[in-house]
């Protein structure tokens, strides 16, 4: 009985928040080239209005489908510690890397960062065209 008791203390007491998104410690942003292999879906899109924070739901335009099959025109992300990418600029051009066929959100863990959207395009073989 002293044992749980002090079980329960620790875990009332020595708990550390955890991120609700956070990579290993070797974890490195993948190049265009790598979020391409592992990327389900791949749009080269517009954004054309944002609404809500933390999540944000963006309505896009789609300029091109660089792979897999895109449908709809809402894409979703949010806060690095949710998993996103922050917020999106309306106007702005992106190219976004979707792991899944069916689900739009745009996570930090897939998305190169450090690159232009030009950068990313001229990187990518099927977008040369």
């Amino acid at each position: 009985m002293k044992t749980l008791l002090v079980m329960v203390f620790l875990s009332l007491f020595c708990t550390q928040p955890a991120l609700a998104c956070d990579p290993k410690p070797d974890w490195r942003p993948p190049t265009p080239q790598g979020a391409y292999a592992t990327a389900s879906v791949v749009i080269h899109a517009r954004v054309v209005s944002v609404q809500g924070a933390d999540p944000w739901n963006a309505k896009v335009v789609v300029l091109r489908t660089l792979k897999g099959a895109f449908s709809g025109n809402t894409v979703e992300t949010a806060s690095h510690s949710l998993c996103g990418i922050g917020g999106l600029e309306v106007g702005k051009e992106y190219v976004f890397f979707f792991p899944h066929k069916s689900s739009y959100f745009v996570s930090h863990l897939l998305q190169p960062t450090g690159f232009t959207t030009d950068k990313i395009l001229k990187a990518l073989p099927l977008a040369r065209n």
